[in-house]
């Protein structure tokens, strides 16, 4: 059995970690702002939803753009499905 790692090379590998996926997410484009509703550090970034309604109807195909405002590991699942998404329409190409 290896060695149990200390607390402090835990917090620093927890700080990498962190590190790590700020910059992830900074260069897929959000942004950690403060200038939120009640001053929560959240990150930021621009979306477009797009929903499907029924086919021949006025509501077949409606994009929107919103602004999502969310904690780290929100972001994070909304970034992988959205890393996922493109992957999948890449290979459909």
């Amino acid at each position: 059995m290896a060695n149990p790692r200390n607390i402090i090379e835990i917090d620093a590998a927890r700080q990498d970690l962190t590190y790590e996926t700020e910059a992830y997410l900074r260069s897929k484009g959000w942004k950690h702002t403060s200038s939120t509703p009640g001053c929560f550090w959240l990150w930021e970034r621009e979306l477009t939803i797009v929903t499907h309604g029924r086919p021949g109807t006025e509501f077949e195909r409606t994009e929107r753009k919103v602004t999502a405002l969310m904690p780290l590991d929100t972001a994070v699942s909304i970034q992988r499905h959205l890393d996922i998404e493109a992957a999948e329409t890449e290979t459909e190409l």
